[in-house]
């Protein structure tokens, strides 16, 4: 009875240990995958292919940010319109409301191609932006358009580059570490959003725009430049995993079906949800009459140059 009591309490001893470096169920795994039973920074880190993903989201966080900074310095200068300088911002987020749909794209394309042509769209077209800074053709009309393309590559990027990164993990047995890295996704645009403009100040003051501009260009460039280096990971599929990939594959192609359907349908419940919110309208109404009399105020007083 003793030996017998003996070889069960090492038995559960065997059980409560903790799981060893590797994949699923103590195996070996594959070299990509960190210790099934850790969640740190470090184990994260070592995730193959991980690390320049996360730079480059980095890179892309700390321009965009400066983007919204640069184009309100611009239209300052060019306008000296307060109404005109806020218009950048609403332009620079007007397709936030289309996120929803953007989602439904990053379901069906590859989502590392996509935020690779976001990244190389938007390279050239801030060198674009520099040239015509450089030879003096900027007009201020020109940089709206720039900001609500730039938009359109925010909202693509938010809608693919998360969905990416799970694919990433999930494909190196790692899917566990998704919260660590949606935080270190988190914290890495706030740096940026804290930084980005203030490098961008700091340049504007010793090297002029263009220069600001042109760092801009460079970040996103090698932004893209370090996804190149990163195959597109599949898209993760837990039940082709468990067994179930046939009937997985056919719910998935109905959920996409109806999913254009299923976002109009919860943008029209936003906006009547919105439109019966008193608080939401005395807000809204407040920041419209605000508006309205600072830009009379500013059309009957004189412009300080």
């Amino acid at each position: 009875m003793a030996e017998r009591d003996e070889e069960e309490d090492g038995e559960e001893q065997q059980l409560l240990a903790p799981a060893e470096s590797g994949g699923r169920g103590g195996s070996g795994g594959s070299p990509g995958a960190g210790p099934r039973g850790g969640s740190s920074l470090a184990t994260l880190m070592r995730v193959r292919r991980y690390p320049p993903v996360f730079v480059a989201g980095c890179l892309f966080d700390v321009a965009r940010n400066a983007i919204g900074f640069l184009g309100a310095y611009y239209m300052n200068e060019a306008t000296h319109s307060p109404r005109l300088v806020q218009l950048t911002g609403s332009a620079q987020w007007a397709f936030l409301i289309a996120g929803p749909c953007f989602g439904l794209l990053s379901d069906k394309y590859d989502r590392r191609r996509t935020v690779l042509n976001v990244l190389a769209f938007m390279t050239a077209m801030t060198l674009v932006l520099v040239a015509l800074l450089s030879t003096s053709l900027m007009v201020w009309p020109l940089m709206y358009l720039y900001m609500v393309m730039a938009s359109m590559c925010t909202v693509l990027d938010t809608t693919n580059r998360p969905a990416m990164i799970y694919d990433l993990l999930f494909a190196a047995e790692s899917e566990h570490l998704v919260t660590t890295a949606m935080g270190l996704r988190a914290l890495g645009f706030n740096v940026g959003r804290i930084f980005g403009p203030q490098l961008c100040g700091w340049i504007v003051d010793h090297l002029g725009l263009s220069a600001a501009w042109v760092l801009v260009a460079a970040m996103l460039g090698t932004a893209a430049a370090l996804l190149m280096l990163v195959p597109s990971p599949p898209k993760a599929d837990r039940g082709r995993r468990s067994g179930g990939g046939g009937d997985t594959r056919q719910q998935k192609a109905q959920e996409v079906e109806g999913g254009l359907q299923k976002v109009v349908r919860d943008l029209l419940l936003g906006l009547q949800l919105a439109c019966q919110d008193r608080a939401f309208l005395g807000v809204l109404g407040v920041t419209i009459i605000c508006n309205f009399f600072c830009a009379c105020r500013r059309a009957h007083s004189p412009r300080l140059h």
